[in-house]
């Protein structure tokens, strides 16, 4: 069967069903309500309470009386009562008239009550002559767009769940099921859609979300097979004790990076080849970490690659190299605005193994370039590259050591998957000297005295970061554009400063030369969206001001606000809340009070689900449709053990086609790879 051989679905509906990411039966059945609506409780008038919905039966105390006016719009009215108090029902642009209701006939309407002037009224309730239909069941909630209804998609569900009813197959192993008490996957479908009671939505849920799980991490665990290589590695045992290394750097460790380095030191020098995931908030420190890391390498005749998502970032850490190693070893950078007598001179350098230590951008992993040792690779924020990338890059050594490092804070469950296959360390600490920056949300009657607070700081010899969610004005949202902020700022208050705008739609080289005037302190106000999240150290910068704060997830406003305060210089953010709603409110109370980027990203997590944390597909992650389970560290804990049980028996799936057929959809669903 194929979407257009269900009822009353045209290619017109078809091509709205796409705008879903609706494309197959399969796609529909596995499109889950939003929501729940529970029509079964009945209540009495005189308990319906403002803004509330509810469920009531009714006699009618009036004929109903239909009033038109212009444009051929109209409005019936009639009242009713229950016994215990009346209320007026209004049905808008519905010819309800024609329909023949005698005064003291019942019926059922599901509706939301609203007081005017001490009366009852319900505005366009769902009217039945009895609880069936629409009434009187758990009436699931659809996610809808322009020309399908929610009454649409659960009546071509429903012939979905008739048709192939009894096709549906179990796809999680037996003993998981007992194990976590699960329901079947035929049940679970039809009480996802179509509910007995509440109590069957949420053991279908369970059993949904304990399979989407299952699966995701099934995927991880190919997606690891298939490009990371296991086993030996390089064991650098011979040179390079660490003391000699921290002994020349101009400044002390932080307990926190001592430990994380004696934990990469222990990986180095062990035959086990090392996956390492360094987490660590902006500032912390991680850098200097993966220098250490490179000089081991180095001092036991290997080469060693820094590998930085933007240019600016990789001239940064090409620059502090210089510093820490002054001549003692041979250092290249390579970024793509070099010329080709420069780049053609690092790859000569690179493949007789005269330079030992490569910065770079993407660049690090064109085809040309050749390591005559490579034995250690690090890879800074790692969610901006690949898996490919990284394959790609993994493939130039012989079993290269890897370090990878993150400032984005990844709840501790998330990370049990996600990083399934590599050691984690936490730099929790933050160096001497770093400030707390202080955070302070407002409303945008606050402009101008933030403004002007902003130009004092600059007067001082500090710059300013000024960041807006969206480039261009647009209406619809109602949003502070970065060039219409630029505009009205640069002429008005700015006019006497040097300003800048950055947007991710800018050139490449654009926009590396704007951030690399801010960092030498050209510019004293840097107006941008968010491209600077993954930015260079400016130490002078010890302002940040984010209008619309609320359009920012948790863990974003946190990375953006750990651009200023990297220095002994007091730093502040203040953040317009713009729109403020129950939940952004609560948003903001979170960033206001805490400075700790697990708890942050935790938080975020909880309140915006794993899609909307990582960002739409920069991570490659599924937007799982139930992140909440991934909350749950003990149901967890036992799906990952089955995954793997399941694996070790059986690793390429050869004996499990039903289980190898949904792992192959649940890839091409949501990350577009195959198997």
């Amino acid at each position: 069967m194929s979407l257009l051989q269900l009822k009353g679905l045209g290619p017109i509906k078809k091509k709205n069903l796409e705008k879903l990411s609706i494309f197959t039966i399969q796609d529909l059945l596995g499109y889950f309500p939003k929501s729940y609506e529970d029509r079964t409780q009945l209540i009495h008038l005189g308990e319906a309470r403002d803004n509330i919905f509810g469920l009531f039966r009714v006699l009618l105390t009036s004929h109903p009386k239909t009033y038109r006016f212009k444009h051929k719009q109209s409005v019936t009215s009639f009242n009713a009562t229950d016994g215990s108090s009346f209320c007026k029902i209004s049905i808008f642009h519905h010819s309800f008239g024609k329909i023949d209701y005698q005064i003291g006939e019942e019926i059922y309407f599901y509706g939301k009550a609203k007081f005017e002037n001490h009366r009852l009224i319900f505005q366009n309730p769902i009217i039945e002559k009895g609880l069936y239909g629409e009434l009187g069941r758990i009436y699931p909630i659809y996610g809808l767009t322009e020309g399908i209804s929610n009454k649409d998609i659960q009546q071509w569900i429903k012939e979905i769940l008739v048709y192939y009813g009894n096709q549906i197959r179990e796809n999680l192993p037996v003993e998981m099921l007992q194990e976590l008490n699960l329901i079947d996957r035929k049940t679970a479908l039809n009480n996802i859609h179509f509910p007995l009671n509440i109590e069957m939505a949420e053991k279908a849920k369970k059993r949904l979300s304990s399979e989407e799980l299952f699966y995701f991490q099934l995927a991880i665990e190919q997606t690891i097979k298939d490009h990371i290589l296991f086993g030996n590695g390089v064991s650098f045992s011979t040179q390079g004790d660490k003391n000699e290394f921290i002994k020349n750097i101009p400044y002390d460790l932080t307990n926190a990076q001592k430990k994380v380095l004696d934990e990469i030191w222990q990986d180095m020098e062990s035959s086990k080849r090392m996956n390492r995931l360094i987490q660590g908030d902006v500032g912390s420190g991680k850098t200097i970490l993966a220098f250490a890391a490179a000089w081991k390498a180095i001092q036991n005749g290997y080469q060693a690659t820094i590998m930085a998502p933007t240019e600016i970032l990789a001239k940064q850490h090409f620059e502090t190299a210089r510093e820490i190693f002054k001549d003692t070893i041979q250092l290249q950078l390579l970024i793509g605005l070099q010329n080709e007598k420069e780049k053609n001179s690092t790859y000569k350098g690179l493949q007789n193994g005269d330079i030992k230590l490569l910065i770079a951008t993407h660049t690090a992993i064109q085809e040309k370039i050749e390591f005559a040792k490579l034995g250690l690779i690090v890879i800074d924020e790692q969610h901006r590259f690949g898996v490919k990338q990284r394959k790609a890059l993994f493939q130039k050594g012989i079993v290269p050591d890897m370090i990878i490092m993150s400032a984005t804070p990844i709840p501790r469950t998330l990370g049990m998957i996600l990083y399934s296959d590599m050691d984690i360390s936490v730099i929790d600490e933050m160096p001497p000297g770093r400030q707390v920056v202080n955070t302070y949300v407002v409303g945008i009657a606050m402009e101008e005295r933030v403004i002007n607070f902003a130009c004092k700081e600059v007067d001082k010899g500090g710059q300013v970061y000024v960041i807006c969610p969206l480039i261009e004005e647009s209406e619809k949202l109602n949003l502070n554009a970065a060039q219409e902020v630029f505009h009205r700022l640069s002429t008005g208050y700015f006019k006497n400063y040097v300003s800048a705008l950055i947007h991710g739609k800018m050139k490449a080289d654009e926009k590396e030369k704007i951030m690399e005037s801010f960092f030498k302190g050209e510019i004293d106000i840097l107006i941008s969206t968010t491209v600077i999240e993954v930015g260079v150290n400016v130490p002078n910068a010890n302002l940040m001001i984010v209008y619309n704060a609320e359009r920012f997830g948790l863990a974003q406003l946190h990375q953006l606000r750990g651009r200023v305060g990297r220095s002994s210089n007091k730093a502040n953010c203040i953040l317009f809340h713009m729109n403020p709603s129950e939940k952004s409110t609560e948003r903001m109370r979170i960033i206001k009070s805490t400075n700790d980027g697990f708890l942050i990203a935790k938080m975020d997590m909880e309140l915006r689900g794993i899609g909307d944390f990582f960002g739409t597909r920069q991570s490659g992650l599924p937007e799982l449709k139930f992140a909440d389970v991934l909350l749950d560290e003990e149901r967890l804990n036992r799906i990952r053990c089955y995954v793997k049980i399941l694996l070790e028996k059986d690793p390429n799936l050869l004996g499990n086609d039903i289980i190898k057929e949904n792992l192959h959809y649940f890839l091409s669903k949501n990350t577009g790879m195959t198997m």
